[in-house]
């Protein structure tokens, strides 16, 4: 059987489905990072988000998921990267998952209630359309060439910076 007949949502609509998200970029928000156990001994596990949010709230009833997309803007496009974190009673929003190695950005974060967002996760584990399965590169169509230049500079900014700092501690 042909692969490309396993898909459970044409890429057609899941270029749709980001394109409206992409609509909604201005909702994007920082979430402070806060490791949260679950008091029985667990720790959360980078690159483990979902698993790591679904033990939490199972262990600690105040906190409940929220699931949505880290956001990583170039300017031209935009990379939309499954994630999921915690809000507290109080209504705080904490990304309990630790990085692996430390930036000096941090992503925002977009929040999705879509009834399609697990479908939509999943079709982009289970037949990655990027090097990074769960994440989507989408391109900025609505974008002017005055907003993709201006974002791209700040991006090239924070990297120049980034990769000047790992120099010196080389």
């Amino acid at each position: 059987m042909d692969s490309s007949c396993t898909t459970i949502i044409e890429m057609t609509d899941i270029f749709a489905y980001f394109q409206k998200l992409f609509g909604r970029i201005n909702e994007a928000f920082v979430v402070e990072r806060h490791i949260i156990g679950d008091n029985l001994g667990w720790e959360p596990n980078p690159r483990e988000c979902h698993r790591n949010v679904e033990r939490l709230v199972g262990a600690r009833p105040e906190y409940r998921p929220v699931h949505g997309w880290l956001i990583c803007d170039y300017g031209d496009r935009v990379q939309f990267i499954a994630h999921s974190i915690v809000r507290s009673t109080e209504g705080k929003y904490i990304d309990i998952t630790p990085v692996e190695r430390s930036l000096p950005w941090t992503n925002p974060f977009l929040i999705d209630c879509s009834a399609d967002y697990w479908a939509i996760e999943q079709e982009l584990y289970l037949n990655p359309v990027n090097p990074t399965p769960g994440t989507i590169v989408v391109p900025a169509l609505t974008r002017t060439r005055e907003e993709i230049d201006r974002i791209s500079r700040k991006v090239d900014a924070e990297t120049r910076t980034y990769i000047a700092g790992l120099s010196r501690t080389r």
